[in-house]
């Protein structure tokens, strides 16, 4: 089985070319991650696989499985990774606390390439290090904690 790693933008198309022969003329059939695309799926007669405004939710394992009745069938994995634009969310939309109290704030990010996380105050400069301010990172969220609130 060979592997193949394609990279597309969002909103592209990308066609996943499947080449297979044999006698008699195989049958090709796409699935991604396990599960068969049908005919739902824009499929020319040349055996490739189109994926027309992409989107990330299309990012997965696709495979091209070409069959003839003579076994073995072949196979072939095509890994398509959708990049888009960060999409920030957040825990809660609101938190409450107090002067000298500590606040902690999480966001959900996504994005593909990970996008770089930098938090910020009033769309000022990034936050500096300081003993104050803790940020964590584990995967999608991202946290920064203050120990202690000042005044604005």
């Amino acid at each position: 089985m060979l592997d193949t790693r394609i990279t597309v933008a969002e909103g592209a198309t990308s066609r996943l070319v499947c080449n297979a022969s044999g006698n008699p003329k195989p049958k090709i059939t796409w699935s991604k991650e396990g599960t068969s695309l049908g005919p739902l799926a824009s499929q020319p007669d040349d055996g490739s696989l189109v994926l027309g405004g992409v989107t990330s939710q299309d990012s997965g394992v696709y495979t091209c499985l070409a069959e003839n009745g003579i076994p073995p069938g072949a196979t072939l994995d095509f890994h398509v990774f959708v990049q888009y634009a960060p999409v920030v969310g957040v825990e809660e939309d609101s938190i409450t606390s107090g002067i000298n109290q500590k606040a902690v704030l999480t966001c959900i990010v996504d994005g593909q390439p990970l996008p770089q996380v930098t938090w910020q105050f009033e769309a000022e400069s990034a936050l500096p290090m300081h003993p104050g301010f803790r940020f964590h990172s584990a995967g999608r969220l991202h946290t920064l904690t203050i120990d202690k609130l000042k005044a604005a």
